[in-house]
């Protein structure tokens, strides 16, 4: 179904954000606070309507069967350029909340996986997050 609805890397985007943020079963402020920010920072929400992306995301996420395919079908449809900002931007969107579940970081495994990110890059960029985070919270390096 998901195959019909989204066409261009910008849903594609999208979709893949909103599949990071609620992949908890939650909807965090955090969450929705940064992916608005940086929705408005790229200008994605110019060309796209965010709440009938959320609806049509919501319409069809439950229904996902193979959540390799589904992911491997959004990087697919973005086509980045930029594989590193990517996964970083779908590891800040995870690590938001400060509580990460397994399902989040299988799920990060998978995005990693089709990006081709490595290891060593993988765990450098989740590090980072944590520590932007940190220093966020506590407004201090």
């Amino acid at each position: 179904m998901y195959r019909t609805l989204l066409s261009t890397p910008d849903q594609a985007l999208v979709h893949l954000a909103f599949h990071c943020c609620l992949k908890d079963g939650e909807l965090q402020n955090e969450e929705l606070d940064f992916l608005s920010s940086t929705f408005v920072a790229k200008g994605i929400n110019k060309s796209l309507n965010l709440k009938e992306e959320m609806q049509q995301y919501q319409s069809y996420y439950k229904n996902i069967s193979d959540e390799s395919s589904y992911v491997q079908f959004l990087i697919e449809t973005i086509r980045p350029n930029n594989k590193l900002a990517l996964f970083a931007f779908c590891t800040e969107i995870i690590y938001r909340d400060n509580n990460i579940s397994i399902s989040e970081e299988v799920l990060l495994n998978k995005i990693a996986g089709y990006l081709y990110v490595k290891d060593s890059e993988n765990l450098a960029i989740q590090n980072l997050i944590t520590e932007l985070n940190d220093v966020e919270q506590n407004n201090a390096f």
